[in-house]
């Protein structure tokens, strides 16, 4: 019973997470379907990687509110994915400087050294795909000459089939720790769909307390008095749900099988 009713609970939970995200989405983008599809996108890249669906969900946030555009974030969440699972540098970290730089027009030293940090130099990989000596590539650095777009193509470069990170997040995700992050992904994604049947019940469960709540409180101490019960009821409408769905069984087994 209690496996049930903390399943019940992340379902909401889960859920209601994945609404506020469609909300942030749909604000960047400013379409409902659009956003519904990259979010759906995001959770399939991150059931087929090791990433988790909060880390490329909250990586896509980021890049989309520096001002990369609906069409380009799955590609880069892609590609960024490639040199995060090459360098384990979280993936959100990396989606930042990209981000920073984005925003700045240019790469700057501060974000250089990041990027270096975490295991990817730019200027190496433009070096080595134009023949741009090093100390040129510094020099028009500090000059503010090298454009978001190159560092872009130097990322795109880096990441290409058959390069040095290219494919990496796919490799990682058919490893051990991959999979069981695919299958956390899975039991997941069931976790939110579940949770959207239960999410109208409860919104309208806690708005009628609510209301409860502020006439009750006139009358002072009735919350106290009553609230150990209420949070019992709460608990057994969620155990009750859960147990009428006799399909959870099966829809794990499938979700798993994706």
């Amino acid at each position: 019973i209690q496996a049930i009713k903390e399943f019940g609970v992340e379902a909401i939970r889960s859920a209601a997470e994945f609404q506020k995200n469609q909300i942030a989405f749909k604000t960047f983008i400013g379409s409902t379907a659009e956003a519904n599809k990259i979010l759906n996108d995001l959770v399939q890249l991150a059931i087929k990687t090791p990433f988790t669906s909060e880390q490329t969900i909250q990586a896509a946030r980021v890049l989309a509110a520096y001002g990369v555009n609906a069409q380009q974030l799955i590609p880069i969440v892609k590609r960024l994915g490639n040199i995060s699972a090459g360098t384990q540098i979280p993936l959100e970290q990396i989606a930042l400087v990209f981000g920073q730089i984005k925003a700045a027009g240019k790469l700057m030293g501060q974000d250089l050294l990041q990027l270096v940090n975490a295991g990817f130099n730019p200027l190496q990989e433009i070096s080595e795909r134009t023949g741009e000596s090093m100390a040129s590539l510094r020099k028009r650095m500090g000059e503010g000459k090298i454009s978001f777009e190159e560092v872009a193509r130097s990322i795109i470069a880096a990441t290409d089939p058959f390069s040095r990170f290219g494919g990496l997040a796919d490799d990682f995700g058919q490893t051990f720790l991959g999979r069981v992050s695919t299958l956390k992904d899975n039991l997941q994604k069931l976790a939110r769909q579940f949770g959207e049947d239960l999410l109208p019940a409860a919104k309208s469960t806690t708005e009628a307390l609510i209301e409860w709540s502020i006439e009750t409180n006139k009358a002072g101490g009735i919350i106290e008095r009553y609230g150990k019960f209420i949070f019992y009821a709460i608990n057994a409408y969620v155990v009750y749900a859960l147990a009428k769905r006799k399909d959870i069984g099966l829809t794990v087994a499938s979700n798993l099988q994706n």
